[in-house]
């Protein structure tokens, strides 16, 4: 079914993957490729304009550029969303993305795609239960039997602080940004 430029004319089941992407890596790379094997019509990429909990970032505008390199290569079936900015909220609730997602497109499937780790701890998040009246949850598949790439965002910035090679943790073009300007 073919992206229909906003207009809700014809309903896509598209799938939900937020994060802050401080920096995007295979691991992320590895998701989406997992969830367009599942046959959803899109990915949307939503980088967190500002972290729920406070946890420290990059500028949103330099994690949504990482994100565009290392997202590109899938071409028109991974969208990536600056939502989260657009809404001006002090912090990023994945509540208030839906409520805005369902407000503006309310013919679209939603799947909202959420690690194992984040739904163990879905107790602490603001509205789960109206985030799952919302969404389709979508839990990611971790560990030994899993073809996503274990890589952590931390392992990544902490490797790049002390200059070592990144190759294998991101995608090409984002470890020539990161070398070319860097950032951690």
């Amino acid at each position: 079914m073919a992206y229909n430029g906003g207009r809700n004319e014809a309903t896509m089941k598209i799938a939900l993957f937020g994060g802050a992407f401080d920096p995007p890596h295979r691991g992320h790379v590895g998701i989406v490729e997992h969830l367009l094997e599942k046959r959803f019509d899109q990915v949307w990429i939503i980088p967190c304009w500002r972290h729920p909990l406070g946890k420290k970032s990059l500028p949103f505008w330099k994690r949504f550029r990482l994100c565009r390199l290392a997202f590109r290569p899938f071409g028109k079936k991974v969208r990536l969303q600056d939502i989260e900015r657009r809404l001006h909220l002090d912090r990023s609730w994945t509540v208030e993305t839906l409520r805005y997602l369902c407000r503006k497109y309310p013919r679209q499937e939603w799947t909202l795609v959420i690690g194992e780790d984040n739904y163990q701890k879905r107790g602490e998040w603001r509205g789960f239960e109206e985030i799952e009246k919302r969404a389709t949850l979508y839990r990611i598949p971790r560990g030994p039997s899993s073809s996503i790439p274990d890589v952590s965002s931390t392992e990544v910035r902490q490797k790049a602080a002390l200059g070592r090679d990144l190759t294998g943790l991101v995608p090409d073009s984002v470890c020539r940004y990161l070398g070319q300007h860097s950032i951690y």
